[in-house]
């Protein structure tokens, strides 16, 4: 007794329809995604300058630089990335509370350092 060949093994029988046509091919690896989405690199150097201010307190000018400098771009980059439909708002808005809070950290210290200063504090 001999049975049929499987499906898919050899040429199709005659007065058979074809078989259904192979899966496409897939994407190769390494190449980038398909237009849209994505991450700004805004939201991500904003995420690093207003931790970086906050852990520059201590030296306040360059707190309150940092502190700035972070708030900006993160408020920049959150803009961009609601109009362009990006994924990375969260880095953004860190950004933009950490550099407001290094920077107001930075002015509080500077502020009580000068009070000290004159009151007599530190002599």
């Amino acid at each position: 007794m001999t049975y049929p060949p499987p499906p898919g093994d050899g040429p199709t029988p005659p007065g058979m329809p074809p078989g259904p046509p192979p899966p496409p091919y897939q994407q190769p690896y390494g190449q980038p995604p398909a237009a849209g989405g994505g991450n700004n690199p805004l939201g991500l150097a904003a995420m690093i300058v207003g931790i970086v201010s906050i852990v520059f307190v201590c030296c306040p000018y360059l707190g309150i630089l940092l502190g700035a400098v972070g708030a900006v771009l993160g408020f920049i980059a959150q803009q961009q990335i609601k109009q362009n439909g990006q994924a990375n708002l969260m880095h953004a808005k860190v950004g933009f509370i950490c550099g407001l809070i290094g920077a107001g950290l930075s002015l509080i210290y500077i502020i009580l350092s000068f009070a000290g200063a004159f009151s007599g504090l530190f002599v």
